[in-house]
């Protein structure tokens, strides 16, 4: 065979120009006893394992975007950004298989998925002046009020996948495969179906509430200060502020113990809700507000 090779000619302009001459032809001999160890390159195809990315915008000056050089840039040069005008791909979604995400109020829940098992964890970044994303401390006594980047949130030892999350102003739902629900954070409402106390710490606590009922919860949601939840049944629950009615018992005093609504919704199989700040909307085929 005649090989091709190419050298550079300088023109006395200055630019390059490349010319092909050619050489000598060359054999080469491979040897059938290294077959093994030459390289194998694959290619993507349909059943390639696919990641999913996630993209992040808005404000970020309190962390909720997740993108430590944000607010701690590696270049000195560089200013702290604090809004983010267009969709950023989020470093912390390439190192982890992110599956479900949820914003409250400044600060974000990512459901990541382990690598070499099918178990789940739960990280948070953002504000956290409730721990909202958990208990964060560095020095005994002084819990982070701002996490710059995604930290897990220590959850107590359930032995079940969690399969969904849910944020309000400064709560947390995270729903689980077996256990029923574990809600963390503010609870000046009942919006973490536990006891109300008064003047409670939020900051400085780490309590992680298990909610747990008869009939399966298959999905979580959160408004501003309260907790909504539809069983496998259809049916829908609900704690926490309730001055407008938005928890849907029949009555308006807060509710801090999970209680199933009333009204025309009952005997309904509702299958998907939306809050928003102080409102719920039911999809069973038909609105219900």
């Amino acid at each position: 065979m005649i090989g091709i090779s190419s050298r550079t000619v300088l023109t006395r302009t200055g630019s390059s120009v490349l010319r092909f001459c050619r050489t000598k032809a060359t054999k080469r001999v491979l040897n059938k006893n290294n077959e093994e160890s030459l390289p194998v390159y694959q290619y993507a195809s349909a059943k390639s394992d696919k990641r999913n990315r996630v993209f992040t915008w808005g404000l970020a000056e309190h962390g909720a975007l997740g993108e430590r050089q944000f607010l701690k840039p590696i270049h000195k040069a560089r200013r702290p950004v604090e809004y983010m005008h267009r969709p950023y791909r989020l470093g912390f979604a390439e190192e982890n298989d992110v599956t479900d995400i949820a914003a409250g109020y400044g600060f974000t829940v990512f459901i990541t998925k382990g690598k070499k098992t099918t178990s789940s964890q739960v990280f948070g970044t953002g504000l956290n002046t409730d721990s909202q994303i958990g208990y964060h401390a560095v020095r005994k006594d002084h819990p982070l009020e701002l996490v710059v980047e995604p930290v897990p949130i220590h959850l107590p030892n359930i032995k079940s996948s969690i399969t969904g999350i849910a944020c309000g102003r400064a709560h947390t739902l995270v729903l689980t495969e077996k256990a029923g629900v574990l809600t963390l954070g503010n609870n000046a409402y009942g919006q973490c179906g536990r006891h109300i106390i008064e003047d409670e710490d939020y900051q400085r606590q780490s309590t992680v509430h298990q909610i747990v009922i008869n009939d399966k919860i298959s999905q979580v949601y959160c408004g501003q200060d309260h907790s909504m939840f539809v069983t496998d049944q259809g049916s829908v629950w609900s704690c926490g502020w309730s001055a407008d009615g938005q928890t849907g018992v029949g009555h308006y005093n807060n509710t801090d113990r999970i209680t199933k609504c009333v009204g025309d919704i009952v005997g309904e199989n509702i299958i998907k809700l939306a809050c928003s700040a102080d409102c719920v909307l039911a999809l069973n085929g038909k609105l219900f507000f």
